[in-house]
């Protein structure tokens, strides 16, 4: 699994920006390195390579690759806190302390996410937010077969004792999108040509959303 695609600022790219010196007022692009680099659980084995859950692993080398490395990353930005991912909120939340004070990022499903959200982080800083527009981008990556995760940021003005989900992932700025790709093995194909002339239909069976679910099959139907 790879990060392949990303979108912030109204823009659509097919590699992450280059992180650069960090200027007083942050991009999204700029943040959104970082809450790719820093909002997971993911580990340095002792032979060097990125280790833990594949979407998680696939995000964090996306960021490396564009010089948000997470090592770095977490001396500047040390986690406090986090709130886990669960299957009922689709959202993940890492709280890291910063020079300025408390900074949260937060991943998760696009709808989950956006319905946290209040505004969207622009070239220069917080805007209104057009949710449905962003639905619709969202909509479109999973459309080409991307698996979508939306990012998203928040200051607070101290580190809570307790993180909660009501304190924490509320009055959200949009960051933006970052469509992964697992394409199908090779042997895949193979399988469905020899399947379909002797009369077996091929059944997908997956546990994704609907606008993500339909476009795996278009990538190996024969």
């Amino acid at each position: 699994m790879t990060a392949d695609i990303f979108y912030a600022q109204g823009e659509i790219k097919q590699s992450l920006p280059k992180m650069t010196a960090r200027t007083e007022l942050m991009d999204a692009w700029q943040l959104l390195g970082q809450a790719m680099s820093l909002n997971n659980n993911t580990e340095i084995s002792s032979d060097g390579k990125v280790t833990g859950e594949p979407t998680e692993v696939a995000l964090r080398q996306g960021a490396e690759a564009a010089g948000y490395q997470s090592t770095v990353l977490k001396g500047v930005l040390p986690r406090m806190d986090e709130i886990p991912f669960d299957a009922d909120r689709k959202r993940m939340s890492t709280i890291h302390r910063d020079r300025d004070g408390t900074v949260v990022f937060t991943k998760g499903a696009p709808e989950s996410v956006l319905d946290r959200c209040i505004s969207v982080w622009g070239a220069q800083g917080p805007d209104d937010v057009d949710k449905e527009q962003l639905r619709d981008q969202a909509a479109a990556m999973a459309g080409r077969g991307y698996r979508v995760l939306a990012f998203a940021t928040r200051r607070l003005s101290k580190i809570p004792q307790k993180p909660a989900v009501e304190t924490v992932e509320t009055d959200l700025a949009f960051l933006g999108l970052v469509g992964l790709i697992d394409p199908p093995r090779p042997e895949v194909h193979t399988a469905i040509e020899e399947c379909v002339p002797a009369g077996v239909t091929p059944i997908m069976i997956t546990g994704d959303g609907e606008s993500y679910r339909r476009a795996p099959w278009y990538r190996v139907r024969p």
